[in-house]
C-alpha cells in the first residue's frame, strides 16, 4: 500500500476516479521542476523476496494509453505478481493564463493520468497508481527509483524518429540505474496536441 510520509509538509493530497494522488515537490534544485511523488510505506532493496510482489514502475506520456502499453502490463501482470506505478513526467512548460497558478505542463500529465489509469488498471486486473514526475523523464526516473526502490521499469515511447526519449537514450540512461528495463514502442497518439515524448 502507498502512504503518505505523514510529516512531509505542504502536501496536497487527492482521489480521482479510484486513482490515489498525493502530490508534494521533491528536492530543492531550482534549475529543474520538482518530482511530484508517492512514497511506499517501506523501502527494501531490489531483490524481490518470494512473499511480496515486484513493484514496476511504467514511464510514459503520450503514449500511456497505447495498446503496445496495455499489453505488456497486462504480460507482466501474468509472469507474476506485482503491483504497478504510472509515472507520468510534466510535459515541458506552454504558456500559462493570465490569474492560473496550475503549471500547465502539470495539467496535461494529469489528463493523460486520467486517460490512462482506467485502462491500465484494467490490464494490470488491479488498481493503478499514478504520479506526475519532473518533466526531464530521466531526472523523474532516477527520483522514483530512490524514493520507492522500484524493481523494474516498463519505459512506453514514441515510435522512432517521432520520440524524444530515444534520442536522448532514456531507457539506456535507465539502466545505468541498476533496473532492468523493458522498451515499449507506442504508435497509439492521442489526438490532443501534446509535446512529442
Amino acid at each position: 500500500m502507498w502512504t503518505a510520509a505523514a510529516e512531509h509538509r505542504g502536501h496536497d493530497a487527492a482521489r480521482t476516479e479510484g486513482t490515489r494522488r498525493l502530490l508534494f515537490p521533491l528536492g530543492t534544485n531550482s534549475r529543474r521542476r520538482a518530482s511530484y511523488l508517492l512514497t511506499p510505506s517501506s523501502l527494501e532493496g531490489s531483490h524481490v523476496p518470494p512473499y511480496r510482489s515486484a513493484r514496476v514502475l511504467i514511464v510514459a506520456r503520450r503514449t500511456a494509453d497505447s495498446p503496445q502499453l496495455l499489453e505488456a502490463v497486462a504480460r507482466r501482470s501474468r509472469e507474476g505478481p506485482c503491483n504497478f506505478t504510472l509515472l507520468v513526467p510534466a510535459f515541458p512548460n506552454g504558456l500559462r493564463r493570465v490569474g492560473d497558478p496550475a503549471d500547465p505542463g502539470q495539467r496535461a500529465a494529469e489528463q493523460r493520468i486520467r486517460a490512462a489509469v482506467p485502462l491500465l488498471s484494467r490490464a494490470a486486473k488491479s488498481e493503478v497508481v499514478a504520479v506526475i514526475g519532473a518533466h526531464e523523464p530521466f531526472a523523474a526516473v532516477r527520483d522514483a527509483l530512490q524514493l520507492m526502490g522500484f524493481d523494474e521499469v516498463i519505459v512506453s515511447m514514441l515510435a522512432p524518429g517521432v520520440s524524444r526519449w530515444l534520442r536522448i537514450e532514456l531507457p539506456a540512461r535507465i539502466r545505468t540505474l541498476g533496473v532492468p528495463v523493458t522498451e515499449v514502442i507506442g504508435t497509439h497518439v492521442p489526438t490532443s496536441p501534446l509535446p512529442a515524448a
